[in-house]
């Protein structure tokens, strides 16, 4: 996450005609301690031009890739976000190189699409993946 992706985040969480935009840290709590670490976060928005579509970005610090974190986090907002009104798909996108980021939407029940993402906030060169309605 650079400073382009933080200023859009600011730029989402401001504009009024974004009705849908949530934000969540991801925090690694340590019993024994009760130390709690930041760890990655998450955040959705609703899709350009779509009321029925959630897009979901997110991310984990370097120190903590390939421990499942993105996996369980991705898979505890999935029902959170369907429960939100008149969402009946989510959408996701990576690039194909990511091969850990794939893994996580699917292990999630993501599926690739052929759809090529435009708009605000879509990257040239990123596949798109989704769960839910298909339409």
């Amino acid at each position: 996450m650079d400073g382009g992706v933080i200023r859009e985040f600011l730029r989402m969480q401001d504009d009024p005609a974004g009705p849908l935009f949530a934000a969540w840290y991801w925090v690694l709590d340590d019993p024994a301690t009760g130390n709690r670490t930041l760890i990655g976060n998450g955040g959705i928005l609703l899709a350009e031009g779509r009321t029925d579509t959630a897009v979901l970005g997110y991310s984990v610090l370097e120190e903590f890739w390939n421990r499942g974190y993105a996996t369980e986090a991705v898979g505890t907002l999935i029902p959170v976000i369907f429960s939100l009104p008149g969402i009946t798909r989510i959408i996701a996108t990576t690039y194909p190189e990511l091969g850990a980021s794939i893994r996580v939407l699917e292990k999630n029940g993501f599926v690739k699409t052929g759809i090529v993402m435009t708009g605000t906030g879509a990257e040239e060169g990123s596949v798109c993946y989704v769960l839910g309605e298909l339409r």
